[in-house]
């Protein structure tokens, strides 16, 4: 098998890790008929195995820290490249929090958190590492951007109408290319745990619903397309990103 077919190959296996515990989860609190505080704690457990994965690779010295970019880069210019992502989220926000109950809270809080987690060490982490060897800089933003959008239809399962599922495999499609380009200014990974946390986290306790939601996350959507390309066109004004990583230490 030639290299570039083995290093897309390895990508959709490692995609399809992270898309098992998804879908599993789902079906098991469907079958089970499980009440939605409680289904969102079974969902974060499963999220949840893929890191304990990840840990495990990482003790044995099989995955390094600095391949999945779970580093701190020390040049502080870099993280200026984050604050236009505050934008992002006013849009959800216009109408305020709505007031749920604590355990519901506490199960969207927990899930998200380790979505934002392991998806990005999966599909901003591991999977970049693993193109890299092979394709260029831009061939491994938009190779992970589609991975990263075939990885979402698996919404497809949850129940969710036609309309809501293309929403949200779009919106995964330009979230995951904003992350990706954001990864390769700022050169860590850590950032994008919170963002990709705030983002999904922010959707499940805002005031909204219905057509208000609709527009609402499609201005998102817009905001986040256009900061995307101005990420990308500047990434083209710039050196790759060498393997070495110069300004970063490890934790």
């Amino acid at each position: 098998m030639k290299p570039k077919v083995l290093a897309i190959v390895k990508s959709l296996l490692v995609a399809l890790i992270v898309i098992l515990f998804a879908v599993t989860s789902g079906f098991l609190v469907s079958i089970l008929k499980i009440g939605i505080p409680e289904s969102l704690y079974i969902q974060a457990a499963f999220i949840f195995l893929p890191l304990v994965v990840i840990i495990l690779f990482l003790l044995i010295g099989k995955i390094k820290k600095e391949d999945l970019s779970l580093v701190i880069n020390k040049n502080g210019k870099d993280y200026l490249y984050l604050l236009p992502v505050i934008l992002i989220f006013i849009p959800v926000l216009v109408q305020g929090f709505k007031v749920q109950d604590a355990r519901y809270l506490g199960g969207c809080f927990l899930l998200y958190l380790f979505v934002g987690i392991v998806e990005e060490i999966y599909f901003r982490g591991l999977i970049p590492s693993i193109l890299k060897k092979t394709f260029s800089q831009n061939q491994v933003i938009w190779i992970s951007t589609l991975v990263f959008g075939i990885g979402h239809i698996a919404t497809s399962f949850n129940g969710e109408g036609p309309l809501l599922t293309v929403m949200t495999i779009l919106n995964a499609l330009i979230f995951g290319f904003m992350a990706i380009c954001l990864l390769y200014h700022t050169k860590t990974i850590f950032p994008l745990m919170l963002i990709h946390f705030l983002f999904d986290f922010e959707t499940k306790i805002i005031n909204l619903n219905g057509t208000g939601l609709a527009i609402a996350e499609g201005i998102r959507g817009g905001l986040m397309l256009i900061y995307g390309i101005i990420l990308f066109i500047l990434l083209q004004k710039k050196p790759a990103v060498k393997d070495e990583h110069e300004n970063q230490q490890s934790i």
